[in-house]
């Protein structure tokens, strides 16, 4: 549904990123169909849907080139005022301007030379210049450390404002809000609903939910 956000969640290898893949037509199904708006995704160009979309992963795709170029990466047309406004808007302003030329910094190769919630907030940046219909999150905080995490999470509400979201984590203390959760196990969703009915349906979601929250410290549990 436009607008909804939608959690794909399950055990580690389930599926959960080749649907992301079909999603976006890096892939076409061996059988059955992916629907978008109720029309067969193969009906549709593939760059066509990878250009109403954005996609966020664990790893910020970042390449050897300037801040600039990084964050109007595949736009036509940027200006260093669009560019700067969506940089501000996910938080990443302020350590830009530190860099050595600001906006015009040469990042090098995977931009390595800054810290991994930098990486991310850069490539969040991308995504909102890009203005897309439909957000996909790819565990996209997985690799961030507490702090880190929190100020990406808080970046994130601005890119997804109003947007088609499909998020795919391990965490499920992280999809409480969405509107729908789907549990995926040997690449079939298994169970679907939101995320108190499936704690209700003692489910296999019931079952991670309850060992996610065994590895929380006492103070954070449920």
């Amino acid at each position: 549904m436009k607008g909804a956000r939608t959690a794909l969640v399950g055990p580690s290898g389930c599926g959960k990123s080749t649907l992301a893949r079909l999603l976006l037509r890096l892939h076409d199904p061996a059988e059955g169909r992916m629907l978008l708006d109720e029309t067969d995704a193969r009906e549709y160009d593939a760059a066509s849907i990878r250009a109403r979309a954005g996609l966020v992963t664990s790893e910020a795709s970042l390449f050897n080139d300037t801040v600039f170029q990084n964050v109007a990466l595949g736009l036509k047309v940027a200006t260093l005022s669009e560019v700067e406004n969506a940089c501000k808007s996910v938080g990443a302003h302020a350590f830009i301007e530190a860099l050595p030329e600001g906006y015009q910094t040469l990042l090098g190769e995977w931009g390595f030379s800054l810290s991994a919630g930098q990486r991310q907030k850069i490539a969040l940046a991308r995504v909102l210049l890009k203005n897309p219909e439909l957000v996909v999150l790819d565990e996209a905080t997985a690799h961030l450390d507490g702090p880190a995490e929190k100020e990406v999470l808080a970046a994130l509400e601005t890119v997804l404002a109003g947007r088609t979201v499909v998020t795919i984590t391990h965490e499920l203390r992280a999809v409480s809000a969405a509107d729908a959760v789907a549990v995926i196990s040997g690449g079939r969703v298994v169970e679907r609903g939101t995320h108190a009915e499936l704690l209700r349906a003692q489910g296999l979601y019931r079952r991670l939910f309850d060992l996610e929250a065994a590895t929380l410290p006492a103070a954070e549990r449920p």
